[in-house]
């Protein structure tokens, strides 16, 4: 693979690498495990609908950076009162403000690569 685009998200929690028709997102936050979070939550959500939206992408792969895929729900961020999540086929449902569809179904395939813990 040669030329690919890798670019992080605003927040630079997701890191999105796109190489000869192959979506690569990453959950960047390791130093909790990336753990979700608003923020990740939306990007992961931009980074599938933009998967959807490029004729020249065929594959996705979701995984997670720092030895671990994904701890789940960022318990600490939603003590604090940060939602957690999107209406979006995203990584959550719970906030119900968000302009995609929570219906819509990924069109591409995809998988998530699942990375053990190391301990």
């Amino acid at each position: 693979m040669t030329g690919a685009e890798v670019r992080p998200s605003q927040s630079a929690k997701v890191l999105v690498r796109i190489d000869e028709g192959l979506m690569t997102i990453t959950l960047n936050r390791p130093e909790v495990r990336n753990a979700i979070d608003r923020d990740l939550s939306y990007e992961v959500c931009a980074a599938v609908d933009e998967l959807d939206e490029r004729d020249d992408l065929r594959v996705g792969i979701l995984t997670g950076a720092g030895g671990t895929f994904c701890s789940g729900m960022d318990l600490k961020a939603f003590v604090r009162g940060s939602e957690s999540g999107t209406t979006s086929r995203g990584t959550s449902a719970t906030a119900r403000r968000r302009r995609c569809d929570h219906q819509k179904a990924l069109l591409k395939p995809a998988r998530a690569r699942s990375i053990p813990h190391a301990r």
